[in-house]
């Protein structure tokens, strides 16, 4: 089959194409276990027009040079031009763009919408994607409770089109434990592992909260925190000031992309504050590496856990819970549980399970 991935958004500045594969191998890998029995085209957008292809993926990059009305015009007849079998597009947010893309395509190409994150429009969009929604063959959500609640919104018609396929996935694996604990230096009988945007979505006040006052009684374990932005690092430092326990927390800040295996492979436990997720990237990649998940109680967390059978939930934004939880961790239980995090990984998150079962959604 022939299958072409496409989004509306607006060109990413990057100029460089191979620079940009380099930047998304948390999704090239998709495109590429799905290319391995499909011819697969995927559009990209940035400061570039060409043609590149990677590990059998057909890669072609357009600039938007048009006003915006006539750059979707001549992208949607491209894109009917491939005849393709299957039309991926990323992000429900265009309804009317999408409508006019199934316009020009021939009768039996299936199209699919990808969620990633996105909430339910309101207002005019709102009916539009109710309405589009009747032509589309199907939504994918990383999480069925998501794609529920779309419906019950009213943006989507039916519940028989929502699919849950994970949005993305990790390209990384289990390094050498030893080697990891030398390079990172993590120390404690138990390593927990923030990695986020410190912002309040991500709730990283909550997680040092409970943590905190986990420690006073498991004085032997430590939280270590990789960040990327830093907008609640000072209320972070102010809990740690006033804690005796402030040692047991390490703060690290940015660390590049390639290197978080080393990290993920020598904690224990990733830990999650968030309140919303469209799926949680950060949480595959710590499974693929063998970390047991604490996570907040939402759907996407619900699945990724599968349904706390490789992890543990507790309520969002709330300390005392997450402490209540980590309490009543045990280390032969947590040590089970890092093995069926990584199996659970392998079998629905990795990059071959998730284009499997687009393979088998397509046809259906």
């Amino acid at each position: 089959m022939r299958f072409i991935f496409l989004s509306y958004f607006k060109a990413n500045p990057i100029q460089d194409p191979e620079q940009w594969i380099d930047q998304i191998p948390y999704y090239s890998g998709i495109l590429e276990a799905l290319a391995k029995n499909n011819e697969v085209i995927s559009l990209e957008k940035i400061q570039f027009t060409g043609e590149l292809t990677r590990n059998s993926v057909q890669y072609y990059f357009k600039k938007d040079r048009s006003p915006r009305l006539k750059a979707v015009f001549s992208l949607n007849e491209w894109v009917a031009s491939l005849k393709p079998d299957i039309v991926l597009v990323h992000s429900f947010l265009y309804p009317l763009a999408i409508f006019h893309l199934k316009l020009l395509l021939k009768g039996n190409t299936r199209v699919l919408v990808q969620n990633h994150a996105e909430k339910p429009s309101k207002g005019l969009k709102k009916w539009a994607q109710r309405w589009v929604s009747t032509k589309v063959n199907g939504f994918l959500f990383a999480s069925r409770e998501l794609g529920y609640s779309w419906v019950h919104s009213g943006n989507i018609a039916s519940k028989n089109q929502i699919w849950e396929v994970m949005e993305v996935s990790s390209p990384f694996f289990p390094m050498d434990k030893k080697e990891s604990l030398e390079k990172t230096g993590m120390k404690g009988r138990l390593k927990f592992l923030w990695v986020g945007r410190l912002e309040s979505n991500k709730d990283p006040i909550t997680v040092v909260k409970g943590f905190l006052s986990y420690v006073s009684i498991h004085k032997e374990a430590t939280l270590t925190m990789i960040y990327q932005t830093e907008e609640l690092l000072g209320e972070i430092l102010g809990l740690l000031e006033n804690s005796s326990q402030k040692d047991s927390v390490t703060l690290i800040g940015k660390v590049p992309y390639n290197e978080l295996p080393v990290w993920y492979t020598s904690a224990d436990i990733f830990i999650s504050g968030s309140h919303y997720e469209g799926s949680g990237t950060a949480v595959a990649e710590a499974m693929s590496c063998g970390c047991m998940p604490v996570l907040t109680n939402i759907p996407p967390f619900r699945m990724l856990t599968n349904n706390e059978r490789c992890g543990f939930l507790y309520h969002p934004g709330d300390p005392d819970n997450l402490t209540k939880v980590l309490v009543g961790l045990r280390e032969e239980e947590i040590f089970f549980r890092k093995k069926l995090s990584l199996a659970y990984f392998q079998s629905h998150l990795s990059f071959q399970a998730i284009a499997e079962r687009i393979q088998v959604l397509s046809s259906v």
